[in-house]
């Protein structure tokens, strides 16, 4: 099992945390949650008559000291985590902060810093860790919608798993995206729910 070292502390104590759980639940991890963009995988569920799945989980610890050797630079858990997710690797031609989930606080910090810096005589110089304790539902979704394309923008919402409640604008990016062939009765729920509650929202009338 990988370990990230950009999500694990330089110094001190932490614990990892292993869950062992049933068949039932990798199967639907595997088809469900991995496989929700490929209209080939036919989802699991085991509740009759419904989508989802119910399992039961145990847990158990392993605790890790890490102590630096003293010549050993360490660097903060933001440096390391933006370090990572700017790196190009194997030839992709997308910044890695938006094509991994793992990467989105980097990417709401990077998107903080573009909407303060077109502030008339702001001064901003880019800093991650203050722009990264900036509410990601506050920033202003006309502005959004110009720093990012269309598609940036529906991963951008699907990393959050679509907060129509919380950002409305996602809404749009929803239905957009249920419109790219992912086969989910949850999704295709939601989409109707909302369209029916917004009837003027152009993706649904298209």
């Amino acid at each position: 099992i990988p370990v990230l070292g950009f999500l694990t502390p330089a110094d001190g104590y932490f614990k990892l945390l292993f869950y062992a759980t049933t068949n039932d639940y990798v199967k639907y991890r595997d088809t469900y949650l991995n496989g929700h963009n490929d209209s080939r995988v036919k989802a699991v569920y085991n509740i009759q008559g419904g989508a989802g799945i119910f399992a039961g989980m145990l847990v158990d610890t392993f605790n890790i000291y890490i102590r630096p050797l003293g010549e050993m630079k360490l660097y903060g858990y933001h440096e390391a985590q933006d370090a990572y997710c700017r790196t190009l690797e194997f030839g992709q031609s997308a910044e890695n902060y938006k094509i991994r989930r793992q990467c989105l606080e980097i990417w709401d910090a990077i998107l903080w810093c573009e909407v303060l810096r077109g502030r008339p005589s702001s001064g901003i110089v880019c800093g991650f860790d203050y722009y990264l304790g900036r509410p990601w539902y506050n920033l202003p979704a006309e502005r959004l919608k110009q720093l990012l394309t269309p598609s940036e923008f529906i991963t951008w919402c699907r990393y959050r798993d679509f907060p129509i409640y919380e950002y409305p604008a996602c809404g749009s990016a929803m239905v957009r995206h249920s419109k790219s062939g992912v086969k989910s009765p949850i999704l295709d729920r939601e989409v109707k729910k909302w369209c029916e509650a917004n009837k003027d929202d152009v993706e649904c009338g298209a």
